[in-house]
């Protein structure tokens, strides 16, 4: 194996060690984001000057978050963008899915899928495209039954009233 070769490969275990870290802390703060009303006011609220705000993000997550990450957040409260996070964080995740080829899957049903469902669903997408598959799933009553599947820009309709509607259109064409 030549220097080049050793190289590349460090490089990426590098690479992947540094986006594995990052990946970790986004979900870690998306979860906050979305699950603490105390944390959205924080980052909102102008009356906070933001070198207070950096101490009460630095005090809550020192030794909880990468050093990279709470810099990346001091960096946003000193440019007066923190009320951006949830939106940073969710293109983050559409740059880290484009950057590992990663297949983003939108899933709507009725009822909740099961993990099992979900499982399945994201292995035989995953043998179809040869991709790594990540599953968002929505539930939507008014759908009855079955699945709408979105990859991309394309979509699958295997939803209870497609079927009927294909299946009424076929009846109506044989009976004429």
């Amino acid at each position: 194996m030549t220097k080049a070769e050793v190289a590349r490969r460090y490089a990426r275990a590098l690479v992947k060690s540094a986006v594995d870290y990052v990946r970790v802390d986004t979900d870690a703060l998306r979860e906050i984001v979305h699950s603490s009303e105390e944390f959205r006011q924080l980052l909102s609220n102008p009356l906070i000057s933001p070198r207070e705000k950096s101490r009460i993000i630095r005090e809550m997550f020192e030794g909880k978050l990468h050093t990279v990450t709470l810099n990346f957040l001091d960096t946003l409260v000193e440019r007066r963008r923190e009320k951006l996070l949830p939106e940073i964080l969710n293109a983050f995740q559409d740059e880290l899915d484009r950057f590992e080829g990663t297949l983003v899957v939108k899933a709507v049903t009725a009822v909740p899928m099961t993990q099992e469902q979900m499982e399945k669903l994201e292995d035989k997408i995953a043998s179809l495209t040869g991709r790594r598959v990540r599953l968002e799933t929505n539930v939507d009553p008014s759908i009855k039954g079955g699945i709408l599947i979105k990859i991309g820009d394309r979509t699958i309709d295997a939803t209870i009233d497609t079927a009927f509607q294909k299946l009424r259109e076929n009846l109506i064409k044989r009976a004429r």
